[in-house]
């Protein structure tokens, strides 16, 4: 699979998505995921995005994603989503 050939191969993580049109401007698509999908589809939450509702990680799991991955940008994503939970 291809997929498979871009984690194993490459170390592909994510890929990234941009629109200079849509609203929502960048969507990451998570390929190798330490947590499984069928945890974070049931705890996804829905995002109208035109007349679309896409199914998106939650905010719990995506700071444990930042978490894991460990990077310096990852880790200072995770401070910011964590005062989004606070308000």
């Amino acid at each position: 699979m291809k997929r498979n050939s871009w984690v194993h191969e490459k170390g592909m993580k994510a890929f990234d998505f941009y629109s200079e049109i849509l609203p929502i401007g960048e969507i990451d698509i998570v390929i190798d995921s330490p947590i499984p999908y069928e945890e974070l589809k049931n705890r996804a939450i829905r995002v109208e995005l035109r007349d679309e509702k896409i199914p998106t990680v939650s905010i719990h799991d995506l700071i444990e994603l930042k978490l894991r991955a460990g990077r310096k940008q990852d880790l200072a994503d995770v401070e910011h989503l964590r005062t989004v939970l606070e308000r």
